[in-house]
């Protein structure tokens, strides 16, 4: 029992960090909170605490100290990865986006084989509009790893939006064949884009289609995969 081992050492740090831990399973994130800023004021070089205190600051959306939090876990050890990648979802919540792809793309040279931050770094590119550069990390997950669908989903969407629509069509092909998870979206956006060429038949029957398998035009953004 940790609290039981705090009441006996109220100086054991590793007991505050174990129930911290159960806390933030439980979600009890002020709890969790208050517990690593203990283990935080016995060791001030903990960089894991500050790094899951500022988890805990994320879940409850108080990004600014969030973001103090992964600064310091940074200053601490800043070969890391995840304190990177998690100050920029802090960053990207709070819109400041030049900021996050900064973070991510330090998370990246730190681990260029984590998937997600290819894809967090290309949906900020998205929301700045600049589409090639949301290209160039989508086709980076493409390459690490091709029968992945949402890349394809993701690139087929920048490519709509630049109005290369074959490329975006090829895209949404690529999803059509690879997955069933999010077909209806494949079809709605291949319809949008046989309607922008004029294909009339062709996107009427795409967007049949998505409707017959429930899409609903909801935003789609946030990366459930992950």
């Amino acid at each position: 029992d940790y609290t039981k081992a705090i009441e006996i050492n109220p100086n054991y740090d590793n007991a505050y960090n174990l129930r911290a831990s159960v806390y933030d399973l439980l979600e009890e994130y002020d709890k969790e909170i208050a517990d690593y800023t203990k283990v935080i004021k016995l060791n001030p070089n903990d960089e894991f605490a500050y790094r899951d205190r500022g988890k805990a600051y994320l879940a409850i959306k108080e990004y600014e100290k969030a973001i103090a939090d992964y600064t310091k876990a940074i200053e601490i050890k800043y070969d890391y990865d995840e304190p990177y990648f998690k100050r920029g979802n802090a960053y990207q919540s709070l819109e400041k986006y030049d900021l996050a792809i900064n973070d991510y793309n330090k998370a990246i040279e730190f681990n260029p084989y984590e998937l997600k931050y290819y894809f967090y770094c290309g949906k900020c590119y998205e929301d700045i509009k600049e589409y090639e550069k949301a290209i160039d990390k989508y086709d980076k997950i493409i390459e690490l790893e091709p029968d992945y669908y949402e890349p394809y989903l993701k690139r087929g969407n920048a490519y709509q939006a630049l109005k290369e629509y074959e490329k975006a069509i090829a895209d949404f092909n690529k999803v059509i064949k690879i997955d069933s998870y999010s077909l209806d979206k494949a079809y709605y956006h291949r319809g949008q884009c046989y309607e922008a060429l004029g294909e009339t038949e062709k996107a009427q029957s795409d967007f049949d289609k998505a409707d017959e398998l429930g899409y609903d035009g909801l935003n789609y953004n946030n990366y459930t995969d992950f």
